[in-house]
């Protein structure tokens, strides 16, 4: 038996327009950029030399967003907005298992 730490890196991009639904004009657009990084513990169990029975549990956790708002008139309502935040989840819908052989 072993424990593990799994890392896990991402990134992702999200991009929203709103437009106007009688002159199909666009109103506005929403962009947001998410960063996040963190580990996922779990144990290793070797049923034989080769092979092994992997179950993580939880996630640790950073994630950092940045979000912008720009209105296609000029910008009377323009804005950003930066958020970021630590995470520890233990529920069971971050309960992974898994089978690897080894060679």
């Amino acid at each position: 038996m072993a424990l593990y730490a799994q890392g896990k890196v991402g990134f992702s991009r999200n991009r929203f327009q709103s437009y106007d639904e009688n002159t199909n004009v666009l109103i506005d657009e929403n962009t947001s950029n998410t960063f996040q990084m963190g580990i996922r513990p779990g144990i290793t169990y070797f049923m034989s030399k080769n092979l092994a029975l992997e179950t993580g549990l939880g996630f640790l956790g950073y994630s950092k967003t940045n979000s912008e708002l720009e209105e296609s008139d000029g910008g009377t309502f323009d804005w950003t907005r930066e958020s970021s935040f630590f995470s520890f989840d233990l529920n069971s819908s971050n309960l992974f298992f898994g089978l690897s052989f080894y060679y």
